[in-house]
């Protein structure tokens, strides 16, 4: 009989997976570019799952393999988000984002190719 009452619970976990992720839009103050759109998974394990680097109009993505981008480490908690892109290849910095959490987006710094850019994020 403990099985069955178990049923539900299993299959609501086995649902739960389509709204186990979000995102995190960050773009320049004034401008539209550099942006750094985050895909960040709710479940267990949660964290950054994938990040999309938009420069001189084009997209670096970590899902690509032919875009040199990887995700170096991460933080994320009610009060910061911080996320480090690194060079596939040579581990050189591609990006730098510090945020400071706000109700449903953020505000901070991106820094880029040595440039740093003042940034307002949004749930996205």
């Amino acid at each position: 009989m403990r099985t069955l009452s178990l049923a539900p619970l299993i299959l609501l976990a086995l649902a739960t997976p389509a709204g186990a992720t979000g995102g995190f839009l960050c773009t320049a103050v004034g401008q539209e570019e550099p942006a750094l759109s985050l895909v960040i998974g709710h479940g267990i394990p949660g964290g950054v799952v994938a990040a999309n680097l938009r420069e001189g109009g084009r997209w670096l993505s970590t899902y690509a393999p032919v875009d040199r981008i990887i995700i170096d480490q991460w933080w994320i908690d009610r009060e910061r988000t911080w996320v480090d892109l690194v060079d596939r290849e040579t581990g050189e910095p591609a990006a730098q984002l510090r945020v400071t959490n706000h109700r449903f987006g953020g505000s901070g710094t991106l820094v880029r190719n040595g440039r740093t850019f003042a940034v307002r994020c949004r749930e996205d």
